[in-house]
């Protein structure tokens, strides 16, 4: 009751966009017109209709995350060059390096 529905519905976006990372961020882009963009559009649906009905607020952790690996299978559009691919590994580790290091959780 006393938390906001505004406030939750930017940020449990936010947090699960981090939990996803840049690399499948980027992969949105790239899914047009593959067998692997049903999938991904069924799974962030799933969320944003989560979000928007507002009975999820807080709890991106424990409700979002089973549909993390559904909308991950979509890093696979991003396998043009090895290098790329590399790069695209190389950010993902450097985010997750940085929420580590940076988020202090009391848990």
């Amino acid at each position: 009751r006393n938390r906001p529905y505004e406030f939750f519905l930017f940020a449990n976006l936010a947090g699960f966009a981090l939990a996803l990372g840049p690399a499948t961020v980027v992969a949105f882009t790239r899914l047009r017109h593959r067998p692997l963009a049903w999938l991904v559009g069924a799974a962030v649906t799933a969320v944003v209709l989560a979000d928007v009905s507002g009975m999820s607020k807080a709890e991106v952790e424990r409700i979002w995350l089973p549909f993390v690996p559904w909308v991950v299978v979509g890093t696979a559009a991003l396998t043009a060059s090895l290098r790329a691919t590399r790069g695209w590994l190389g950010a993902q580790v450097g985010l997750a390096l940085l929420i580590a290091v940076t988020v202090r959780s009391p848990w």
